[in-house]
């Protein structure tokens, strides 16, 4: 049976010797990381995100049952807003019921906090490819400029 890839997602060899380059000109330090040619990136276009509704917000952790009006909803909802592209928010549960019965590529929004650093990546949920990462120092949760980066990097795929 395969496992989900709900977080901490393996990068290959090959991913680890990806190039770098700066998404941010100025403020907090971020580094993206290009794990697939940018061509890659234009499928996301087509594909809808996953975004999973358990990250912080700015009031704590976001519930599955969070009320529509309540302050974490809204940044949550804000933020995601930022991605033109088709996204979705979903529960863990329904997230993980996703990547296990997928028999296509699914494309979900993986965050980890790791002391004063945040990585938030993009992973093909049915091969745990991470096509997109972003790490940024000194950063908490995500943010809404978290998403309009990656949206500015489907944007500009060839």
């Amino acid at each position: 049976m395969r496992k989900a890839f709900l977080a901490f997602p393996k990068l290959t060899a090959h991913e680890n010797t990806a190039s770098f380059r700066s998404t941010r000109a100025s403020g907090a330090a971020a580094v993206q990381i290009n794990t697939a040619s940018e061509d890659r990136y234009a499928t996301l276009r087509t594909y809808t995100l996953y975004v999973p509704n358990y990250w912080y917000g700015p009031g704590g952790t976001m519930l599955p049952d969070e009320a529509e009006g309540s302050r974490t909803a809204r940044y949550i909802s804000d933020m995601i807003s930022e991605y033109k592209f088709p996204v979705r928010l979903v529960r863990r549960d329904e997230l993980s019921e996703l990547i296990l019965n997928t028999r296509k590529p699914l494309y979900y929004v993986n965050y980890v906090q790791s002391l004063a650093d945040k990585m938030i990546s993009v992973v093909n949920g049915l091969t745990g490819e991470v096509l997109y990462a972003n790490f940024t120092g000194k950063s908490y949760r995500p943010k809404e400029k978290d998403f309009r980066d990656l949206n500015k990097v489907v944007l500009e795929a060839k």
